[in-house]
């Protein structure tokens, strides 16, 4: 089995995750809701989440950001890309331009955590929620 067919299988499996539906289309539109990357040792991975704690408690970066002990997330919201399933894949991609950085050798893959309504879900999300590492990926490229 290649590696793009394993990534697809995990991908299948991931989608049939149930996570909060908190984040609609006006979250983003209104800024009040971003695509937010981690990238330190204590985590790394993309995260739809509230910009404040005042509009959701739970799903909002400073809670995400406390809880995963994290000091380094970036966020991609509609200050930067009017598209919401733009902002998502640029985050994608900075996630993986970090991932290629020696400091993250160690990390052999990373995983998409959408906190949106199912209606974004169907329309952008499937095969955006578990990546390979570029690492990992160069390794079994070069292998199969």
């Amino acid at each position: 089995m290649t590696s793009k067919k394993i990534v697809a299988n995990i991908n299948h499996l991931y989608h049939k995750r149930t996570l909060a539906g908190v984040v609609h289309q006006a979250d983003y539109d209104t800024g009040r809701a971003a695509f937010y990357i981690f990238r330190d040792d204590n985590g790394v991975g993309v995260y739809e989440l509230f910009r404040q704690q005042v509009d959701h408690p739970e799903y909002c970066l400073q809670q995400f950001k406390n809880s995963k002990n994290c000091k380094d997330a970036k966020g991609y919201g509609n200050d930067k890309f009017s598209n919401r399933s733009a902002a998502m894949q640029a985050a994608i991609k900075e996630m993986e331009t970090c991932l290629r950085a020696d400091n993250f050798k160690h990390v052999h893959y990373f995983s998409c955590n959408f906190h949106c309504t199912e209606t974004f879900q169907k329309q952008a999300l499937r095969d955006n929620y578990f990546h390979l590492s570029p690492h990992i990926q160069e390794k079994l490229d070069k292998i199969q």
